[in-house]
């Protein structure tokens, strides 16, 4: 009974410290993210007006003006940035959300966009780290996970800290479309950093709903990708691409678990079974000869990888032999 209460009070005792990573990156982030605005704030002076925005300032006026609508008890929101008549017709359901308790608070729109971007980031980590959990029981590797999802700034990141001084001047494609580099996002897109919450929230339900089999997971993804469609329906397409992806094969799954074992003894099977297996190590060698091909062309590449196998077979860290390695090849090569 004792040995039982323990081992209890060590899990309860660990279980903080599973949500100890996202809330350190999610801070990071909120205060790097907020060193452009202190600055920005900090230069006002009495001809000019820092009014809350350092960029897309286009975009995050549209979602202000649907926010003042809302506030105003519009359900349907009219398009006030165009000079043709139109009438009513757009529903978003987080502006009216947003908008509505901005009306009920009297809290400044700007506030409220604000305060928004600060509880989207802590979300997204927050779920992003559980997404992780389900792939990595060790901490270091989901803590590794939530960092690169929050603070992932893709070629334009790169570019941007890079660019100057290796005279790089092209533009990649993520730097026109904020939704492909979260920490981008992070600085001027709340409505984007919630959405990507969204999209993790509702793949790690419907993947574990696919997983154990509940159906319970599987509403819930359901309901949090209904949010997502009614609040940035441009974003639902990765989770629904993915359901399509998996779907065909959880319906032949569920179809033939009933009958596995009757299956799995079928002599005609496992004949077939080890057929596919001798095929697919064959295709597993020719994929390691032409990668050796490529990747080890004199002997220091030779020598790296003989210590990298006998660093795995003293069962060495693999975060440390990625380090390792990592500075290993700036020095050799």
């Amino acid at each position: 009974m004792s040995d039982r209460v323990g081992a209890g009070c060590a899990r309860e005792g660990r279980r903080p410290r599973r949500w100890l990573a996202p809330v350190l990156v999610a801070s990071a982030a909120v205060l790097l993210a907020a060193l452009p605005y202190l600055a920005a704030f900090r230069a006002q002076d009495s001809e000019t007006r820092f009014v809350g925005l350092v960029g897309g300032v286009d975009d995050n006026n549209v979602y202000l003006d649907l926010m003042r609508q809302a506030a105003e008890g519009e359900w349907l929101f009219v398009n006030n940035f165009t000079p043709e008549p139109c009438r009513p017709a757009v529903f978003n359901l987080l502006y009216q959300v947003l908008g509505r308790l901005c009306g009920l608070t009297g809290l400044p729109l700007i506030a409220a966009h604000h305060l928004f971007g600060l509880a989207s980031i802590f979300l997204f980590a927050f779920l992003a780290n559980g997404f992780f959990g389900d792939a990595f029981r060790d901490g270091r590797f989901r803590a590794a996970g939530v960092t690169l999802a929050v603070f992932a700034s893709g070629l334009f990141g790169l570019g941007e800290l890079l660019g100057g001084a290796i005279g790089w001047e092209s533009r990649s494609v993520d730097s026109w479309l904020a939704e492909l580099t979260t920490f981008h996002s992070v600085l001027i897109y709340p409505h984007f950093v919630f959405s990507a919450a969204l999209v993790v929230g509702s793949l790690h339900l419907f993947l574990s709903a696919l997983e154990v089999g509940r159906w319970t997971r599987a509403f819930g993804g359901g309901l949090v990708c209904s949010v997502l469609i009614f609040s940035h329906g441009f974003d639902a397409a990765t989770v629904l691409g993915t359901i399509a992806v998996f779907f065909l094969s959880f319906v032949i799954v569920t179809a033939l678990a009933p009958h596995y074992d009757r299956i799995k003894r079928s002599p005609y099977v496992q004949i077939m079974v080890r057929g596919i297996l001798a095929a697919f190590l064959g295709m597993l060698l020719f994929v390691v000869y032409r990668f050796g091909q490529e990747a080890l062309p004199d002997w220091r590449t030779w020598a790296l990888m003989a210590a990298v196998l006998v660093a795995l077979w003293r069962k060495v860290d693999l975060l440390l032999i990625v380090g390792v390695g990592a500075g290993l090849s700036v020095l050799l090569f």
